[in-house]
C-alpha cells in the first residue's frame, strides 16, 4: 500500500525459527516482494544469535510471546536506524490497537497509555513509528487483501494459543456485535479525549546501552540482558561452546 501511494518503502521480514510456520511465512513474504518488484530485507534470528524463538523461550525463562516480542521490537528498530530509515510502518489494525488499549486499561500504567497511538516520534537511536491501518478493522484489511489477490498465510502463530491479546479481541468482538462501531469509538475516544489529559510527569531519561549503544533506561537494555542470560545458560547446558559471545548487531540479508 505504501509503495502504491508513492512512498519509498522497503519490507522487513524476521525469520523467527518457529518450525514450518516460519518457513511458510518467509516463502509468502518473499513471493509477495518478488512478484511486485519490491525490496525486502531479511533477518534470521537463529543465524544472527544462535537460537530461534522456541529455544529462546526455554533458555530465557520468558513465555514465547514475550521473548519474541522483545527481540522483534529491538531488531526492527536496529535495522531501521542502521539502514538509514527514519520511519517504521507496521500493519497494526483497529482490532490490534483496541485489544492493546483494553489490556493497558485493565493493568493501567500512565506512561504506557501515554505512548499508545498511531504515531511515535523519532528520537536519537529510535526510528519514528507509524501505524497507517490503525483505523481499519481486520475484516476491512482482509477484504482489501482478497480484492487485490494478495496471497497470505492463513494460520496463526503456534505460540499465540492462550495469548491474552486473543482474549481481549474476543471480548471486544462480542461488544462489537451488539454495538457496531464500538471498537473505533473506544480507540478514538481514548486518543482524542483521555490521552491528552494524561500527566506522566517528566519524560524518563534515556541513556546508551553499555552493550549495544541503543537507548535504554538502565545500564544495559532488556534485549542485551535477555540474550546475555541466554548465552550463559546455553553454555552451562553445552548448547554453545564456551568461547561463544553474544553480539547485539543482527546481520541483514536482501530477500
Amino acid at each position: 500500500m505504501l509503495s502504491r501511494l508513492g512512498y519509498q518503502a522497503v519490507g522487513l521480514h524476521i525469520e523467527l525459527g518457529i518450525g514450518e510456520y516460519s518457513k511458510r511465512s518467509l516463502e509468502v513474504t518473499q513471493a509477495f516482494a518478488r512478484e511486485r518488484g519490491l525490496e525486502l530485507l531479511v533477518v534470521d534470528l537463529k543465524e544472527a544469535y544462535g537460537f530461534g524463538v522456541p529455544e529462546l523461550a526455554r533458555l530465557s525463562g520468558r513465555v514465547a510471546c514475550s521473548a519474541c516480542g522483545l527481540s522483534k521490537r529491538y531488531i526492527i528498530n536496529q535495522v531501521a536506524v542502521e539502514e538509514g530509515f527514519r520511519v517504521v510502518a507496521t500493519g497494526h489494525n483497529l482490532d490490534d490497537e483496541a485489544a492493546v488499549l483494553f489490556g493497558n486499561l485493565l493493568n493501567p500504567q500512565e506512561e504506557t497509555l501515554s505512548r499508545q497511538g498511531p504515531v511515535l516520534p523519532e528520537k536519537p537511536g529510535l526510528a519514528a513509528r507509524v501505524k497507517p491501518f490503525y483505523r481499519f478493522s481486520e475484516r476491512e484489511v482482509l477484504s482489501y487483501t482478497l480484492l487485490r489477490g494478495i496471497r497470505y498465510l492463513h494460520e496463526e502463530c503456534p505460540n499465540a494459543k492462550g495469548a491474552k491479546s486473543l482474549l481481549y479481541k474476543e471480548a471486544l468482538n462480542l461488544v462489537e456485535r451488539s454495538m457496531p462501531g464500538a471498537k473505533l469509538r473506544f480507540l478514538e475516544g481514548f486518543l482524542e479525549k483521555i490521552r491528552p489529559r494524561l500527566d506522566v510527569g517528566e519524560e524518563v531519561a534515556l541513556r546508551e546501552c553499555e552493550r549495544c549503544g541503543y537507548p535504554t533506561t538502565g545500564a544495559v537494555c532488556a534485549f542485551c540482558r535477555m540474550w546475555d542470560a541466554v548465552y550463559r545458560r546455553a553454555k552451562k547446558r553445552r548448547l554453545l561452546p564456551e568461547e561463544a559471545v553474544f553480539h547485539p548487531k543482527a546481520p541483514v540479508a536482501r530477500g
